[in-house]
């Protein structure tokens, strides 16, 4: 128990609300998962293979053709709201994990969101919703 202690805590791992395990383990459960009736499942909890803000953030900013760090300082305005719509809908971080991240209001977070829902997106954001299966 002691060396249990300084152990890192597991619910910083946790995915989905419900999934704990390596990213095989968790690739490998998405698709069974996608064979199964989950009408009364949480749909956060039916995608135990969401990427990690990083990871999505690295992609955004490969599709994009810039440097990682470049994606969330708001001078390319396409790449940063791709970012912020992503990390909600993709990744599932809250309105103020996401406001922290790209440090802008909540309400600029929900504004994004709900442009981009509206309209149809084209370029590099239309790719990366299609890749990661995003519906509204």
């Amino acid at each position: 128990m002691r060396d249990g202690l300084k152990a890192p805590s597991p619910w910083d791992s946790v995915h989905g609300q419900i999934w704990l395990g390596s990213e095989e383990f968790r690739t490998r459960m998405a698709r069974l998962v996608a064979s199964q009736d989950l009408d009364d499942v949480p749909r956060t909890q039916t995608q135990p293979a969401r990427p990690t803000p990083e990871a999505l953030l690295a992609d955004v900013a490969q599709r994009f053709e810039l440097k990682r760090e470049e994606v969330l300082d708001r001078a390319h305005q396409p790449a940063f709201q791709a970012a912020v719509y992503l990390l909600r809908r993709v990744a599932n971080l809250s309105l103020k994990d996401v406001s922290a991240l790209a440090s802008v209001s909540i309400s600029r977070i929900s504004r994004i969101q709900s442009t981009i829902e509206r309209v149809a997106p084209g370029g590099p954001l239309k790719e990366l919703v299609a890749s990661y299966k995003v519906k509204n």
